[in-house]
């Protein structure tokens, strides 16, 4: 883009004959115009004429008189072709006074004098050519002859009877001056209606009509033609502005339109125009190039995404809990619009208002945060479902512009305990084996302990860390060695019935049954309701048992622990 107009430029050029005797013919001569100088638009021609004259006067007259001279010269300026450019006509005067006649012609005496140094100068009219013909005669290399032509015009008066002698001398001076014109052109784009020469431009709205103007300006001293106006992105145009020419100094505004497109959008137009062929010289064609800018942003939008205990949980039954323990709720918060958000609310509605526990309540374009609670788990399925909303602001694209979502979480409160597991997420199970019966020494490593089932009534355990441990018999009733490594909580369940309490479907319990001998009672596995038809029925159980069962419905559950003296169980967590 060229912020100033361009400024025209003169060059002038000069050739001289020095004064001589009339009549002469001779030639000045000029250079042509350089093409690579600029654009010829117009040639002026000025020629200087010079006269110099001597006068011898004798008064013929018997009465004494005031004679004058007078030198006059007409210079005339022919192009090479003959065509007639301008002629200078310098002339001069002089005047003496001389007694009546003295009987001779001598030109001296007191009837007669010589008049020196008559001299005269002429400056013609500036003549201009702007034709193409004359523009293009005096355009190329090397130099014109201006054909150069004096005839002489002197004379006396003052006396009617005068002898007179005279000696003419006349020389010419041309200067020609050459006009020449740097072409220029000036383009402008805006985007709806702002310059937006720079990144990122103006924030509009996805989807919206954008409008881009193209002030077009001839800021040289030449006319153009032919003009072209391209749109890297948009095309050709040229048909969306009113002419295809400029005048000197004149303007065009152009306007196209589009649609915005999400994103950075960066277009550049060009434009170019011809210089006549009127016109010699160089450059043929000018041209410019203005970029433009936008940025384009969708609708406001914002994301909540709820985890409980770090889990999404967005589908029932969600993660397994053992209630009464701690539950945390992570609240994300995104702003995935194209405008920034303010007054960003959050409430759960089984926890209440959560904007409080937020960090802020604005959120620039892709901006998060997160928002945390805590509670403590409820037995049994738990649903809580939260919402936020965020509003534009007033100053935005889309003012005052409410968007809002919202995600639900699930837990399952269980009163069963979970499963212990290795750094590999791997369920640890105690791990159980049976030592012996009766009276006697038993040697257990020292990572074990000792649990000891004494058949007594009423029924007990006794569950003791001793290496070696020394069993002992009490009215006669033997007692059962098991060595156990790892989490050894046993329960007892000879012939009771223990509740599992609430577990979500597809639950995975894990078990470990003691048992005192090997007979044809069976365990069972079932759920509230469902006793005489149980989930899992344990037909084959040795001292020491290990299985696993996946549950098959939501529901309260039960053990009926018909064959077993020690029941370990826990819930594996998914």
């Amino acid at each position: 883009m060229l912020s100033p107009h361009a400024q025209a430029e003169e060059r002038s050029y000069g050739d001289e004959i020095p004064v001589k005797l009339t009549n002469w013919t001779d030639v000045l001569s000029i250079p042509r115009f350089d093409p690579s100088q600029g654009i010829l638009t117009k040639i002026d021609f000025v020629l200087t004429g010079k006269v110099n004259g001597r006068a011898s006067l004798e008064n013929l007259d018997a009465e004494a008189a005031i004679v004058s001279a007078e030198s006059v010269a007409d210079i005339r300026l022919d192009r090479p072709d003959g065509t007639h450019v301008t002629t200078a006509s310098p002339r001069a005067a002089k005047t003496s006074s001389l007694s009546v006649f003295d009987g001779t012609i001598d030109f001296s005496g007191t009837s007669g004098t010589t008049i020196s140094d008559i001299v005269g100068i002429d400056i013609s009219e500036h003549v201009s050519y702007t034709d193409p013909a004359s523009l293009a005669f005096f355009t190329g290399s090397g130099t014109i002859d201006m054909n150069v032509q004096t005839t002489s015009r002197s004379r006396a008066t003052g006396a009617g009877n005068l002898a007179l002698s005279f000696n003419t001398s006349a020389g010419a001076a041309i200067t020609v001056t050459y006009f020449i014109a740097q072409p220029a052109i000036d383009l402008e784009k805006w985007t709806n209606d702002e310059d937006a020469d720079h990144l990122p431009g103006p924030l509009l709205h996805e989807g919206d009509v954008v409008t881009w103007t193209y002030i077009v300006t001839n800021i040289g001293e030449v006319p153009l033609i032919d003009l072209t106006l391209v749109d890297d992105q948009e095309g050709d145009i040229i048909a969306d502005c009113p002419q295809t020419v400029l005048a000197i100094a004149e303007s065009m505004r152009c306007t196209h339109r589009g649609i915005v497109q999400r994103g950075q959008y960066t277009n550049t137009a060009s434009v170019t125009g011809d210089v006549p062929a009127i016109y010699p010289g160089e450059p043929r064609q000018v041209q410019d190039s203005d970029p433009s800018h936008y940025t384009g942003i969708g609708d406001p939008a914002i994301d909540l995404e709820k985890l409980t205990n770090g889990d999404d949980a967005d589908t029932l039954p969600g993660p397994t809990l053992v209630a009464g323990t701690v539950v945390t709720w992570s609240y994300i918060v995104h702003n995935v619009g194209g405008i920034a958000l303010e007054a960003i609310s959050l409430v759960d509605d089984r926890e209440g208002a959560i904007t409080a526990h937020c960090p802020q309540q604005r959120l620039a374009v892709g901006e998060r945060m997160v928002c945390e609670v805590q509670g403590i788990a409820q037995l049994g399925q738990y649903t809580n479902t939260a919402t936020v909303t965020g509003t534009t602001p007033s100053d935005s694209v889309l003012p005052h512009v409410t968007v809002t979502d919202e995600d639900p979480s699930h837990y399952f409160g269980v009163e069963i305990p979970l499963c212990p597991v290795d750094d590999n997420g791997a369920v640890l199970l105690p791990k159980v084996r049976f030592l012996g019966e009766g009276a006697g020494e038993y040697t257990v490593d020292n990572a074990e302990e000792v649990l000891v089932v004494k058949k007594l009534a009423p029924f007990r355990f006794i569950l003791q860390m001793v290496s070696p441990y020394v069993s002992t018999r009490r009215t006669g009733a033997p007692e059962r060695v098991w060595a156990c490594q790892g989490d050894c909580i046993f329960q007892r369940g000879l012939g009771e019935v223990i509740p599992l309490g609430p577990l979500p479907q597809n639950s995975l319990l894990h078990f470990v049954f003691l048992d005192d001998d090997e007979d044809e009672r069976i365990n069972t596995i079932f759920a509230d309701g469902a006793r005489e038809q149980p989930l899992l029925r344990i037909q084959e159980q040795g001292l020491t048992t290990s299985l696993q069962v996946t549950i098959s419905e939501s529901n309260t559950w039960y053990v009926d622990a018909v064959d077993s003296i020690g029941l370990y169980y826990c819930l594996e967590s998914r």
